[in-house]
C-alpha cells in the first residue's frame, strides 16, 4: 500500500489479537501514518491489553518519530 494517513483506528479487536498480531499492526500502521498521525483503539477491555498497547506504542513508534 502506497498510502498514509492522518488516523488509523482500531475496534472492538484489539483484546482479542496476540502480543505479536497487535506489535505487527502497530508496525505496519506507524509506517503509514503522516508525521503527527494517530493510531486510536476503541473499546480496549481490560488492564493488560491497555497496558500492552501502550508498551508496543513507545517502542514501535520511536523509529518513525523524528
Amino acid at each position: 500500500m502506497n498510502s498514509s494517513f492522518d488516523r488509523i483506528t482500531a475496534a472492538q479487536v484489539v483484546q482479542y489479537l496476540t502480543p505479536e498480531q497487535i506489535d505487527a499492526f502497530v508496525n505496519n500502521a506507524c509506517s503509514h501514518l503522516n508525521g503527527g498521525g494517530k493510531i486510536i483503539f476503541f473499546d480496549i477491555s481490560g488492564f493488560y491489553c491497555s497496558d500492552l498497547i501502550a508498551n508496543i506504542l513507545r517502542e514501535d513508534c520511536k523509529k518513525y518519530v523524528s
